[in-house]
Formats: C-alpha cells, structure tokens, sequence
C-alpha cells in the first residue's frame, strides 16, 4: 500500500525476494523486541526470574 501510494512497483523476482526478506526480518525484529518486553515486565513485577 506505501509503495503504492509512492508510485513505486516492485516487478522483477529478484525484488520480491529481497521485499520479502526485508519483511521477514523486520518481522523477527520485532518478535525479538516484543518477547524481551514482555520478559522485562515480568521480571520487574517478579513473576519470573531470568
């Protein structure tokens, strides 16, 4: 929709390769970021222990 909305296509295999990797990895990242947030909310309110 972003792309889009910039007039931009991506049109070759190899660009869809490298948006999915792309959004693959931002996805994980934020996996990551949300998992140690929650771990440090319950370390903080001691229900857990790390």
């Amino acid at each position: 929709m972003l792309l889009g909305t910039c007039k931009y296509a991506v049109v070759s295999a190899l660009g869809h390769v490298v948006f999915a990797l792309v959004m693959a990895a931002v996805t994980v990242a934020l996996l990551v970021y949300v998992q140690r947030t929650a771990l440090a909310a319950l370390v903080a309110a001691g229900k857990v222990t790390a």
